[in-house]
C-alpha cells in the first residue's frame, strides 16, 4: 500500500468514514480533485456518488514534476 493511500485511510478513519467535511448540496453537478494524492479519494467519492444515483462530472488533475 502506498504511503499516500495509508494517509487517506487514516484520515477517513479519523473523520468517521466521511470523505469530505464541506457541505455538498443535493445532487451536485461537479466535483474537482486537484493533486490530492494517488486518486483514491476521487475513486471512492465517485463510487459514493454512483450509490447515491447522482449525475455529475468528477474531474481529477494530476500535478507532477517532470
Amino acid at each position: 500500500m502506498d504511503r499516500l493511500d495509508i494517509m487517506h485511510k487514516l484520515t477517513e478513519v479519523t473523520l468517521g468514514g466521511k470523505l469530505n467535511l464541506a457541505p455538498i448540496m443535493k445532487n451536485p453537478r461537479r466535483i474537482l480533485d486537484i493533486g490530492t494524492g494517488t486518486g483514491i479519494w476521487a475513486i471512492e467519492m465517485g463510487m459514493a456518488i454512483l450509490r447515491a444515483d447522482w449525475n455529475l462530472i468528477l474531474t481529477g488533475v494530476v500535478l507532477t514534476l517532470l
